[in-house]
């Protein structure tokens, strides 16, 4: 906004410094060129808080929200499925039980820089084993700190 109002203030003074200009010039040549030097004069000064907007729009544009998982790449998708059997092997292993009595879903966030886990879903598909989902769902949420959802679901 501060830039609007220097912008009208430059024009202002502008005119009016152009304007006592043309009171003390008496050659119409000259005052055809006062009249072009002005005009483009005026017109630099009315574009120049635009520059302002141009500096800004790059902040503008990283603050917009991109849906999750929309710019994946081939290498992306390799280091969620990775990630999510690290998940399922390590469930596994530290709790002693076959990968295919669980079922385990990663929901990612993907930014320039980085891959954030927002949450793990484990549905645990054995009835028999249903009594470890506490304890899947507190080593889950200390390990990675993400909201973590384990179900119990039947085959």
């Amino acid at each position: 906004m501060t830039e609007i109002k220097q912008a009208l203030y430059t024009v202002a003074v502008i005119a009016v410094s152009a304007g006592i200009f043309n009171l003390f010039t008496q050659s119409s040549t000259l005052k055809k060129y006062t009249k072009y030097a002005l005009s483009l004069t005026i017109t630099i000064s009315l574009l120049y808080p635009l520059t302002a907007l141009g500096d800004n729009l790059p902040d503008l544009f990283s603050e917009i929200d991109i849906p999750q998982n929309t710019l994946t790449t081939p290498q992306d998708d390799y280091l969620i499925s990775a990630l999510k059997q690290s998940i399922t092997e390590e469930i596994s292993n530290y709790f002693q039980i076959p990968t295919d009595v669980f079922e385990s879903e990663v929901m990612t966030s993907i930014h320039p820089d980085e891959i954030l886990i927002d949450s793990i879903h484990i549905k645990i598909t054995d009835k028999s084993y249903y009594r470890y989902a506490e304890r899947i769902e507190y080593y889950l949420k200390s390990t990675f700190g993400c909201q973590i959802k384990v179900t119990q679901e039947a085959k």
